[in-house]
């Protein structure tokens, strides 16, 4: 799980066990933004800066990476996941 904390708004908890993919700036051909996209809603969201941006994505990427290896440690797999 995440938290993801925005100026002037309450902070957004994240499961991975909801997210479904992610859609990337180059998927969206806008810069500095990205969706995750859950089984009931989908959070867009945007980087102030390019270097902002490419942390988030190295961030979430890590954070994915940890969640895998924590569930398949304990022999759970995640199903119907299109983000590998």
């Amino acid at each position: 799980m995440i938290i993801l904390l925005a100026e002037g708004h309450s902070p957004e908890f994240i499961s991975f066990d909801e997210l479904v993919s992610i859609s990337d700036e180059i998927t969206l051909e806008s810069a500095c933004q990205f969706i995750l996209h859950f089984y009931r809603y989908d959070l867009r969201c945007y980087a102030s800066s390019s270097t902002d941006y490419v942390e988030w994505m190295q961030k979430l990427d890590l954070a994915m990476d940890l969640y895998k290896k924590q569930h398949l440690k304990h022999g759970v797999e995640k199903q119907d996941s299109k983000y590998e």
